[in-house]
């Protein structure tokens, strides 16, 4: 099971899920001609405000976590699915377009954040916002080797 590269890989795009719900995706700084002089700060888990010691949550994104929650239960049942290489097959395809839509949806809630905030803000992507990216790679990465070795135990049933 670990010793396949589909594996590493698949470990990879959950622990990429895992610490995307965990640090935030990107801030908005107060500038020198804002007027407001609140910090956002925009996670998966919510949206939130720091102004003057006090934090504030503005809004919680709870499909945005349910969502991530299922790619990492998804990626954890696809690397437990080894003897079964076409369901393993399916879901890691699934996982592949359900991160897509993903990325799509993160990056129209950061949009939406942009436009909340007034236009002294500066606006800062965190590390975090690599880890947006990783999970389809990683995902598209792990679909090629369960079918290369698909396509080697084939071969060798042929010779059989």
């Amino acid at each position: 099971m670990i010793q396949r590269i589909q594996s590493v890989y698949l470990l990879a795009f959950a622990l990429a899920c895992i610490l995307l719900l965990l640090l935030p995706v990107c801030s908005l700084i107060p500038g020198e001609t804002s007027v407001d002089q609140s910090v956002y700060y925009f996670s998966l888990l919510s949206t939130d405000a720091y102004s003057g010691g006090q934090m504030a949550v503005i809004h919680r994104s709870w499909p945005l976590v349910y969502t991530d929650c299922v790619l990492i239960v998804g990626s954890l049942l696809a690397l437990f699915l080894f003897k079964n290489r076409k369901r393993q097959m399916l879901l890691t395809r699934i996982l592949l377009f359900l991160s897509l839509a993903f990325i799509a949806v993160i990056v129209n809630s950061i949009n939406s954040l942009r436009e909340m905030a007034d236009a002294g803000h500066i606006f800062r992507y965190s590390i975090a916002a690599l880890l947006v990216v990783i999970p389809p790679i990683m995902a598209f990465f792990a679909f090629k080797g369960i079918k290369k070795d698909d396509a080697l135990v084939r071969s060798a049933d042929r010779l059989r």
